[in-house]
């Protein structure tokens, strides 16, 4: 992870560094199957990151275009409907 992430838009790598500890939970959970099961770990790891922003960002403008992209990008893997 880029060290420059926790300066600028304060609290986004620890909105990352939580995606990617999605990623790590579900494979322990899932084991052999984790590979079959990526896209649905990616909407788990933006869904996190949705409903945990306002904990990080506290700019309103940066938490709600965090909050779009995270949606655009749980869109893309099928979840967040």
């Amino acid at each position: 992870m880029n060290p420059n992430g926790f300066h600028g838009h304060k609290g986004v790598a620890q909105l990352v560094l939580g995606h990617e500890l999605i990623h790590y939970r579900d494979h322990a959970v899932w084991g052999v199957s984790y590979s079959q099961r990526r896209s649905e770990s990616e909407v788990n790891a933006y869904r996190w990151e949705i409903n945990n922003a306002h904990s990080f960002i506290l700019a309103e403008s940066h938490l709600q275009t965090h909050i779009r992209d995270a949606t655009t990008n749980c869109r893309l893997h099928g979840g967040c409907r």
